[in-house]
């Protein structure tokens, strides 16, 4: 499983103020400087036990002849509709994942700080983990003009369980309960309504989903996406979803994963298991404009009525709670008790499930805050909305969320909330165990350096991290060299951890390493 995360990009300069026209030069800051354990912030690594073990250390990188940037943790950075996007190094469990998305932020944040210090004339940078497009949020009234952009996942699944993806509609419709960021809107659900809640959504991603499945990424989303780039045994697919959102806190991504990964083993494992399906999942298009109509489709419709049911196909109402329970039953039933990983997400997922099922907010447990996203999201932003100082006037005063200037303060907490440093993004205000949770500060070090041993991903790294000079072509299937060899990885799932982990004690000389993968001594394909 992986991750890609396009992150929101601001300066103080106004010509530049959305990143877009910086974001290519930061980029090519990243080709020529190479980031060390000291770039990292300190905030972050003096909490780490084991920080002493990474003193001095660097992250290596390549250029790929597509112009990306593929580092020695076994992740890559690119730019993307003007975005800097990174994609997660590939991982083997959700909290691997979690770790590895967490290691991300940090060695973005790190970018942008040393970018920002040796070019100052761009002013002063901040990066977003954020889907909902910036400025465009404070600048319309109107939520039909606000654009988004991606936090895709990605997960392996076997080729032959493709026909019956089917059943992962009505999971993808309604996993956003538990998993959404939560949203402020620029425009009220209800009109007329003044109050808070009359402005907050789950979601805002899935106003922008407009089919059940499609190919485009940019325009005609769809919940699941049928691009198939495999780059891996044909036996595999990769299962590529545009219907996710980014999270700040671990506990939101581990589960969001580990749960997914649940119900993608029912659709491979379970040829009985068939699911009801939800009539109406994404939105009607008017039939004079053809433009879509968000509210039609109950994707949508969750997103702000989280409680309320939607029609089924056969004719019954559920609410999403009532849907993903017929999942968690499914999958407890299933394989509860064969691993206490996945034993962790389900019990996690159920209480989660047992928690949020309440319709009034302010009977949630307050302990969520910190671990899940759009509860916390919530409860920050209501605070800010109930009483706020304001410091022309010298005295507190409570919001107006109707009025205009207000919800643009309340938008500028709600990106405030997302922004990557962890001296002025509103997560951070939790400590640093609680955003990080079930892992420690300690794990997302390694993952800075480290790639995931028991992935393919170990190899690219390794040949970043020895051979770089070496390096002809590189991608996500294989690294080629200036001697016309190449590692091939089309094959190869998953690694050895032990022997691969043994080779960066005392590297051996490329040919001696290429000599080893082609006789697998540590290569696994399966």
């Amino acid at each position: 499983m992986g991750i890609e995360t396009e992150f929101g990009l601001t300066s103080t300069i106004e010509s530049c103020e959305d990143g877009k026209e910086i974001a290519e030069k930061i980029l090519e800051f990243v080709k020529k400087n190479s980031l060390y354990f000291e770039d990292i912030d300190h905030l972050f690594t003096r909490q780490c036990k084991n920080a002493s073990l990474f003193k001095g250390e660097k992250i290596n990188s390549v250029s790929s002849s597509d112009g990306r940037v593929h580092f020695s943790n076994g992740d890559v950075a690119y730019i993307d509709c003007h975005h800097i996007e990174f994609d997660s190094r590939e991982c083997d469990n959700p909290l691997e994942l979690a770790a590895a998305d967490q290691a991300i932020v940090r060695v973005a944040d790190a970018i942008i700080k040393k970018f920002e210090k040796e070019n100052p004339q761009f002013g002063n940078l901040r990066l977003y983990k954020n889907n909902i497009a910036l400025l465009s949020s404070e600048k319309n009234t109107d939520d039909s003009q606000i654009t988004t952009w991606a936090s895709h996942e990605n997960y392996q699944i076997e080729r032959r369980s493709w026909e019956r993806r089917k059943i992962l509609l009505p999971y993808f419709g309604t996993r956003q309960v538990f998993f959404a960021p939560g949203n402020l809107r620029s425009s009220p659900i209800n009109k007329g309504h003044n109050k808070f809640d009359g402005y907050w959504e789950l979601s805002g991603r899935a106003h922008f989903i407009e089919c059940e499945e499609g190919l485009d990424t940019t325009l005609n989303r769809s919940v699941i996406n049928t691009r198939d780039e495999p780059w891996m045994d044909l036996k595999y697919m990769r299962l590529h979803l545009l219907v996710g959102e980014s999270n700040m806190f671990s506990y939101t991504t581990a589960l969001k994963f580990g749960l997914t990964s649940l119900v993608l083993r029912l659709m491979e494992e379970a040829d009985d298991f068939n699911p009801p399906q939800i009539k109406n999942l994404v939105p009607l298009k008017d039939k004079e404009t053809k433009k879509i109509i968000p509210e039609t489709g109950a994707i949508s419709y969750i997103t702000m009525h989280p409680h309320s049911p939607v029609e089924m196909e056969d004719g019954r109402r559920m609410t999403a709670f009532d849907i993903l329970e017929i999942y968690l039953d499914e999958a407890e039933k299933r394989f509860g008790g064969e691993n206490g990983d996945d034993d962790w997400v389900l019990k996690h997922c159920r209480f989660l499930h047992k928690t949020l099922r309440t319709e009034s907010r302010s009977k949630i447990d307050r302990a969520l805050n910190g671990f899940l996203d759009w509860t916390t999201m919530f409860d920050v932003l209501k605070s800010f909305e109930e009483s706020i100082n304001n410091l022309e006037e010298g005295e507190p005063r409570c919001l107006d969320i109707s009025k205009e200037e207000d919800r643009k303060t309340l938008m500028r907490y709600k990106n405030s909330f997302s922004n990557l440093d962890m001296e002025w993004g509103l997560a951070f205000r939790f400590p640093l165990h609680n955003v990080l949770f079930p892992l420690g500060p300690e794990e997302v070090l390694y993952k800075i350096f480290d790639p995931c041993f028991g992935t393919r991903s170990a190899l690219r790294a390794f040949a970043i991290n020895f051979y770089p000079d070496k390096i002809q072509s590189i991608g996500w299937n294989g690294v080629g060299y200036h001697n016309s060899m190449r590692l091939d990885l089309e094959k190869t799932l998953i690694t050895d951890y032990k022997k691969c982990a043994s080779l960066y004690n005392k590297p051996p000389a490329l040919e001696d390493f290429l000599e080893q993968a082609r006789a697998e001594a540590f290569l696994i394909k399966d």
